[in-house]
């Protein structure tokens, strides 16, 4: 997680991370999960956060085989940019929610 939100700042500037929780995966058997969220203003588009995003997970270890294997090593999700919601149903879960509060007002 340190690695991933030392590479997002690196990259994108400006970003701030909430505290980090652990969860309890969904729909498949494995270790506990490490959350948390970025939030900050970009200039990118969709298209360049999301590959962004996807190479800094190669860049920390995950590979094409790791999502077949159900292994997580690093999962960056854009889940808003603008007004535009992506992974909603993942705003439903209460560990989204938890860490919402610490942004929001």
């Amino acid at each position: 997680m340190t690695s991933a939100q030392r590479l997002l700042a690196e990259t994108l500037g400006g970003i701030r991370f909430t505290k980090t929780i652990w969860t309890e995966p969904v729909g498949f058997q494995s270790p506990l999960y490490l959350n948390c969220l970025g939030y900050g203003k970009t200039a990118l588009s969709y298209d360049e956060l999301h590959q962004l995003t996807k190479d800094i997970e190669l860049q920390l270890g995950r590979t094409k085989d790791d999502k077949l294997n159900h292994v997580v090593k690093i999962d960056i999700d854009i889940l808003q940019l603008g007004d535009d919601l992506y992974h909603l149903s993942d705003w439903e879960r209460a560990y989204l929610q938890e860490l919402l509060h610490e942004i929001l007002p």
